[in-house]
């Protein structure tokens, strides 16, 4: 189980104030779904019931709430990671993570971490199984969200799939209280989880298309404002230099978003896979695009979660404000995030230099 003493001495800064250092307000990101992931490439698409040769595999940590917090550490943010561990992983897990996010938090479990596999055939198409995280027991979860409501850091990230054990609702929960200690907080799921933590008034939630889509059927929204998409600068718009696919649904995506975000009192961050993503505040008429380059994609996994621990970086590097300016900066770095990451074998995340240089800094 979780020992207070270690987190006492790990998380004190000399004081009593929110941590935060010369880059900006430091980070904490829970996963509640800890993972290995496994990649496996092919010579050739899958053919079932057949022998499929590999041309190589990998074994990563994983989880969105790793991969954020990964890419802010990458960007060298102030950050902390809270998550289960156990099992016959446990151990390699919590060594791999601790190599690149030092303030790492675990509560073992008497359930190992779950394994999910992905396959990428010659084709370049990606085959994903995902299995189930847990159970955790009430005693286990209690110990790490204990722990995670007693961080100084400024932003909160709530990443992930709720594993069985653990009610649905937990993220509401969790952000009240959350808000109630002065954090911003951020939540990436989708389903019945995101219905439930979007009532709670989270600062920013970072759904794709189809889950924006879902999210606003779900809250019975309607189409009431007007939204004209506004394109933001960047380098790959520049003579020569290609993107990424048009997105038919452009138009559609920003005024569901825009809905959500007047409705809920929430930035809404879409991602809109090799197309782009798009960004909408509370009571603005413009939805902010930003497509993406053209890239050769090598990793599918953790692109959106690359893309979320780029934008609220860049975002938060001083205040939080509903600054538009900042807002299409930070979009701008976290579609460079994002394409950088697909560019990377399995679930390695992208470093500052992979980022600027996508950006052609």
């Amino acid at each position: 189980m979780f020992k207070e003493a270690e987190w006492r001495r790990a998380c004190t800064d000399g004081g009593g104030e929110m941590m935060k250092n010369e880059n900006g307000c430091a980070f904490a990101a829970l996963s509640l779904s800890p993972a290995v992931d496994r990649t496996v490439c092919l010579y050739s698409g899958i053919t079932p019931g057949a022998l499929n040769r590999a041309t190589a595999s990998r074994l990563d940590p994983g989880s969105k709430g790793l991969n954020a917090a990964k890419m802010l550490a990458h960007l060298g943010r102030d950050v902390e990671f809270f998550s289960f561990s156990g099992g016959v992983y446990g151990e390699w897990f919590e060594n791999e993570v601790r190599r690149e996010i030092e303030r790492s938090y675990f509560v073992k479990t008497s359930a190992g971490l779950r394994e999910n596999i992905k396959i990428i055939g010659g084709d370049g198409v990606c085959t994903e199984i995902n299995t189930h995280a847990g159970p955790y027991s009430a005693a286990e979860t209690e110990a790490l969200l204990g722990a995670l409501l007693d961080t100084r850091a400024g932003v909160v990230c709530l990443c992930g799939s709720i594993p069985q054990g653990v009610e649905k609702g937990v993220y509401n929960s969790l952000v009240s209280e959350l808000h109630r200690k002065g954090k911003i907080c951020v939540i990436d799921c989708d389903g019945e989880a995101m219905k439930l933590g979007i009532e709670a008034f989270p600062d920013i939630i970072k759904p794709n298309y189809r889950e924006a889509e879902e999210l606003f059927i779900s809250s019975g929204l309607e189409f009431h404002t007007r939204r004209c998409v506004k394109p933001v600068e960047n380098p790959w718009e520049n003579p020569g230099k290609s993107r990424g696919k048009p997105f038919p649904e452009l138009e559609k995506a920003a005024k569901m978003c825009g809905e959500i975000s007047d409705f809920f009192s929430v930035r809404v961050l879409c991602t809109l896979g090799d197309a782009g993503a798009i960004s909408a505040a509370p009571g603005k008429s413009e939805v902010l695009f930003c497509p993406a380059p053209r890239v050769t994609m090598r990793g599918f996994a953790g692109a959106g979660d690359s893309f979320l621990g780029a934008y609220i970086s860049e975002f938060f590097a001083e205040s939080y404000e509903n600054d538009t300016e900042r807002d299409a900066a930070a979009l701008r770095f976290a579609v460079a995030a994002g394409s950088a990451k697909v560019t990377l074998d399995g679930s390695r995340i992208p470093d500052r230099s992979a980022v600027e240089s996508m950006l052609g800094r």
